[in-house]
This record gives C-alpha cells, structure tokens and sequence, in this order.
C-alpha cells in the first residue's frame, strides 16, 4: 500500500508560507492567461497542420 510523506505544516505569518503562497498564485494567473490559451491553440493547430502533411506525403509515397 502507498502511503504518502505527511504534509509539513509551516507557522502561520511565516516567511516560506508567504512565499509559497505568492507562487500558487502566480502559477494561477498563468494558468488563467489568455495570452498562454491563445498560444496553446496555436500549437494545436501546428500540431494538426504538420500531422497532416506527414499523412499526405506517407499517402503520395504508398501510392507511388
């Protein structure tokens, strides 16, 4: 069975909480950025664009 490391507890009003804090929420405006969305759907339109040429240049190549 996998048990898991217990979760350290840090002071209230502490330096390291702040900071852990102030990460979470940078990595939360991240996640909410629509700059960063835009850019995903880019790459996944990249993506479908070069996956389908490689599977027409494979068709050309099959087909003679």
């Amino acid at each position: 069975a996998h048990t898991s490391a217990p979760r350290r507890r840090w002071p209230e009003g502490s330096a390291i909480k702040r900071e852990l804090k102030e990460a979470a929420d940078a990595a939360e405006d991240v996640t909410n950025s629509r700059a960063l969305e835009l850019l995903a759907r880019a790459g996944f339109a990249a993506s479908g664009i070069l996956h389908f040429l490689v599977g027409a240049i494979a068709i050309r190549l099959a087909m003679g």
